[in-house]
């Protein structure tokens, strides 16, 4: 975390000069490709505005690939000091009002949240932090201290979230298909319909890049005049549903952030309360190619039991908890790890939000509402795009 806020203090460059792109016209029949937190966002959002003319495009299902595979935390003050600082505090407080919305639905939970220092061996400075810690934190733990009290920090189930989301538009008005995009119509620079795989061809007024890890290669493929530089690597990221050994009776309720030093280096996985009293663990990465479906990904079994072996260290119940799920996702990146929110240069009438990497879930209702002011109204009010508008990568070549 603290590499990744040293690097993006050093991205502002040129973003705090650039003026925002120029918004589209009157929307039409807005395309919403990509049923994730942001494409769900989006299409939320512009229901709230009084605008229900939109299609929702998902291949697969609601919050099938990043935004279904991802742990949920959220931090109101992590972002500080660094140019998504605006976008977090903007979304973090959407959050709070989607919880008092639908408080039975999405099971927010203001929590706790640790940091823990763990070994492979028995070390005399875990006895003298067993009075700070929660008593399932029993294993071989060097130090502990809190990372954030519960009014900063607090957790969601991000698939949870983008099912309520889009389940609200529906009732509004907004179509759901699922079926996948494979090209476009243009007139001129302004795209008049998008193509699906079976056989489709839906009128489109606007067109929203929701497509997550998949939307560099959307861009390659049929937006060719906007030279974004690829995203590499691709990161496929692995996370695990444990069902904690014994903690029926008193299930886990804090956030835990681990460095687990094991002699060949340090790792760091994460962990987070379910709502079902399991918990969630995520924090091994490796580089692979991007499948062409989220269907197609598979996590790597090797990963998943280092994983395992490392977040054991915790206490017994986790070391000695049944593994439910192994799976994989890829972070949706942009060369320069900010997210890209806004119109798409040199296309009349296509915006893109896409490029949040581990703080997609965070930052998705801040995203989904600034899209939809700039398709309804003309420009974002909600929240400064400045820093986020694609315009940034014009001068490139792929």
């Amino acid at each position: 975390y603290n590499e990744y806020k040293s690097y993006l203090s050093q991205v502002s460059h040129v973003l705090s000069e650039m003026a925002p792109g120029s918004p589209c016209p009157e929307p039409g029949h807005i395309i919403i490709i990509g049923g994730g937190v942001i494409g769900t966002a989006t299409a939320y959002y512009l229901t709230e505005l009084g605008y229900t003319n939109a299609t929702v495009v998902e291949q697969c299902s609601i919050a099938c690939h990043s935004s279904g595979k991802a742990g949920g935390f959220l931090a109101r003050t992590w972002c500080d000091g660094v140019d998504l600082e605006p976008l977090a505090r903007a979304s973090y407080d959407l959050h709070l009002e989607l919880a008092a919305t639908f408080p039975k639905d999405l099971d927010y939970k203001n929590l706790k949240t640790y940091k823990i220092m763990t070994g492979s061996g028995d070390d005399a400075r875990g006895n003298r932090c067993k009075k700070k810690r929660p008593a399932w934190l029993d294993g071989s733990v060097l130090e502990v201290s809190v990372l954030e009290k519960p009014e900063n920090t607090c957790k969601v189930t991000p698939k949870l979230l983008c099912e309520k989301l889009m389940a609200v538009a529906q009732e509004r008005g907004v179509s759901v298909l699922y079926d996948r995009v494979t090209g476009f119509s243009f007139k001129n620079n302004r795209v008049t319909a998008v193509k699906t795989a079976q056989g489709m061809e839906l009128e489109a007024g606007s067109v929203v890049i929701a497509t997550g890890a998949w939307s560099s290669e959307l861009l390659q493929q049929h937006f060719s005049l906007y030279k974004l530089p690829p995203a590499k690597p691709q990161t496929r990221a692995h996370s695990l549903e444990i069902a904690p050994h014994g903690q029926s009776n008193s299930p886990i309720r804090e956030c835990v952030f681990q460095y687990h030093d094991d002699g060949t280096g340090e790792n760091d996985p994460e962990l987070y309360p379910l709502p079902n009293g399991n918990v969630y663990v995520c924090g091994e990465v490796d580089y692979e190619p991007l499948p062409p479906s989220p269907g197609l990904i598979k996590p790597d079994p090797n990963k998943c039991s280092e994983l395992f072996r490392n977040v054991g260290h915790l206490g017994e119940c986790i070391r000695k908890g049944t593994v439910l799920k192994e799976q994989a996702c890829y972070l949706p990146n942009s060369p320069d790890l900010l997210p890209l929110i806004g119109p798409l240069p040199a296309y009349e009438n296509v915006m893109i939000g896409t490029g949040h990497t581990f703080w997609g879930i965070l930052n998705g209702p801040g995203s989904g509402k600034a899209l939809a002011e700039l398709l309804v109204r003309g420009k974002a009010e909600s929240v400064d795009l400045t820093n986020f508008d694609p315009k940034r990568f014009t001068g490139w070549s792929l």
